[in-house]
């Protein structure tokens, strides 16, 4: 029920799944992604799953939204989650999470909180407005990159977000 997902506007332009359609101006994306996200933890939700795979762009040609989908691994705010149960993609997922996944403290069960998300939408963020580009790296890096702070690809796409219109 929707044209594509967010990361489908950056495959490569010869991929038959690559978006070539229209795409609202990036502060309507942030404010609509920003909106929803809003909107999830107003009703004492924690998405868990904030990904590029899980931005939908839906609408015709003149009337194009962007919304949050990928519902399936939501839990309320202030759970605790067992590591059995995290899920979600590890590329994405807050620092505080993973630490719980990788160094588990006498299996102490993960918090979710609203960081939680908030962090992943960060880097959604970032990959949307710097092109494809994940903030902590590519492929295998991304996950300890993201546990040691080491934000890899920020320093070099930094300047071209900020370049004034």
């Amino acid at each position: 029920m929707c044209e594509a997902t967010l990361d489908q506007l950056f495959l490569n332009e010869d991929d038959p799944l690559k978006y070539t359609g229209q795409m609202p101006y990036e502060k309507s994306v942030l404010f609509q992604l920003t909106s929803g996200l809003d909107y999830i933890h107003s009703k004492g939700i924690v998405h868990c799953n904030i990904k590029p795979e899980n931005v939908v762009i839906v609408g015709s040609d003149t009337d194009v939204h962007v919304k949050w989908a990928g519902f399936g691994y939501c839990k309320q705010i202030l759970d605790r989650v067992s590591l059995e149960l995290m899920q979600g993609s590890m590329n994405w997922m807050a620092p505080e999470l993973l630490k719980c996944l990788f160094f588990p403290s006498d299996n102490e069960p993960g918090l979710l909180t609203v960081q939680s998300d908030l962090f992943s939408a960060g880097c959604v963020f970032f990959f949307f407005l710097a092109g494809g580009i994940h903030p902590f790296g590519d492929g295998q890096e991304i996950v300890p990159n993201i546990l040691s702070g080491n934000q890899s690809n920020i320093q070099s796409k930094i300047i071209i977000l900020f370049v004034p219109d």
